[in-house]
């Protein structure tokens, strides 16, 4: 199947002939008017929830109902984000989180955190990142971990988590 799209391309924004049929689709630029605008669904790094759902207390059938409605909304992909609580709670949170196409890995945002700058993350949650071995250890190891959000203010403390790669 091929189409001809107003599109982000290889050359940027710009009409092409797309040729579904090829793995990965086959961008070629041409002079023609276009017949639809080709847009890549939304991909999602720090999101809690939405619809009703909260990631933290989510449970499997909460998540298909929210996922459903965020296909809907153009959602390709996302990173379920905890907020900023103790290991246990953020522990219970990722028991849940099911296996879907959608779901890309997960976001740790918090404990490790600036106290000075909180944001809306609760205080009393907030932690120094673990030096040694921790109860942060599973979390941090978790093959599903994607992002973690620490505080800049506290760089040397990075090297900490040496399940974290840069750029993986």
């Amino acid at each position: 199947m091929t189409g001809i799209y107003d599109a982000l391309g290889p050359e940027g924004l710009a009409t092409y002939e797309v040729n579904f049929k090829a793995s990965p689709p086959e961008f070629t630029r041409i002079s023609k008017p276009p017949t639809a605008l080709l847009l890549p669904g939304f991909v999602d790094l720090h999101i809690h929830g939405g619809f009703g759902v909260d990631v933290m207390d989510a449970q499997p059938p909460d998540y298909e109902r929210w996922l459903n409605r965020l296909a809907k909304c153009g959602y390709e992909a996302l990173l379920p984000t905890t907020v900023t609580a103790s290991a246990d709670d953020i522990k219970r949170a990722l028991a849940n989180l099911p296996a879907h196409p959608m779901i890309k890995g997960f976001h740790l945002e918090g404990p490790f955190i600036s106290p000075a700058y909180p944001g809306a993350q609760p205080k009393s949650s907030i932690a120094a990142p673990p030096v040694g071995e921790s109860e942060w250890d599973e979390i941090l190891d978790d093959p599903r971990l994607r992002l973690v959000t620490l505080a800049p203010s506290s760089p040397a403390r990075w090297t900490s988590f040496s399940g974290c790669k840069s750029g993986a």
